[in-house]
């Protein structure tokens, strides 16, 4: 089946700034979702098998809640924690259980996209195509993305642990109990949210840039045109490129297709009178 250009451009002129199509933003409600996914399911625990592993290795030394005349090398422990095999963080573990909490948001944004462009399309050119879009490349992206964020999450909370030995250290000297040092060591996490947030925000862009791309090209659509957030966060390299028609075989060189920069919220909006089925 072939989509009769002619009959879209009476609809759909090629121009530089021709009005949005079925072009699909980063949603910052799915961020939200997955950030706050992020630190209930995987952060915040890992952060407190952290801390008891350190709390475990000097429990000898407390008494009534206070710890006296430590003789546990904190340092060390923070050393062996860091490596991927020790006897007390399963690291490998802790990145299946984030790649899981990745998957279920992912799996979300791709439904929330799927729908949203199935319906624009059929708005667009009143033709139900959503059949023809096989899903194969989008579950392999899914795991693909799945499997790298798991990586980017854990890697915020393990590069912490030798702060996490310091102020135990300096609390073990100062003689407090393990709850004011516990008070600390989540101070300092609570500081690093601010990477979970970012890590959020990015892929979850990312991903929808893949999703737009996918999807798109599925349908045979081969050129897009630039889509800003419109405001004064977008880059100077990026506004530039509003309503700037592009192939999906040649992104432009300095920032690559929409929503590929990090921390880009731009996507692309399918010119779809490029259509081929």
């Amino acid at each position: 089946m072939r989509v009769d250009a002619k009959k879209l451009r009476s609809h759909f002129a090629v121009r530089k700034n021709p009005g949005r199509n079925a072009g699909i933003p980063p949603s910052i409600r799915q961020e939200n979702l997955y950030r706050l996914d992020i630190l209930k399911t995987v952060y915040r625990q890992l952060v407190n098998k952290i801390l008891e592993a350190f709390r475990a290795q000097i429990k000898r030394d407390l008494r009534s809640n206070e710890l006296v005349n430590s003789t546990t090398d904190v340092n060390e422990i923070a050393r062996q924690m860091m490596q991927e095999h020790n006897p007390f963080i399963n690291w490998a573990k802790e990145r299946e259980s984030a790649a899981a909490t990745a998957q279920r948001n992912f799996e979300r944004v791709d439904e929330s996209n799927r729908k949203q462009f199935n319906q624009s399309i059929n708005q667009a050119i009143g033709v139900d195509l959503k059949t023809i879009v096989k899903n194969d490349a989008i579950s392999r992206e899914i795991l693909e993305r799945s499997i790298s964020n798991a990586k980017l999450i854990v890697t915020v909370p393990r590069e912490k642990i030798g702060a996490i030995a310091d102020i135990v250290n300096q609390g073990l000297d100062r003689g407090d109990d393990f709850f004011n040092i516990n008070k600390q060591v989540n101070s300092v996490f609570e500081q690093e949210q601010w990477k979970i947030t970012r890590i959020a925000r990015d892929q979850v862009s990312k991903f929808n840039a893949s999703l737009n791309e996918i999807r798109q090209t599925q349908y045979g659509v081969t050129h897009y045109f630039w889509r800003t957030a419109g405001d004064e966060r977008v880059r100077d390299s990026h506004a530039s490129k509003e309503g700037e028609r592009f192939a999906w075989d040649s992104p432009p060189s300095d920032t690559g297709h929409p929503g590929e920069d990090i921390n880009c919220r731009c996507y692309a909006d399918p010119d779809l009178t490029s259509m081929t089925i």
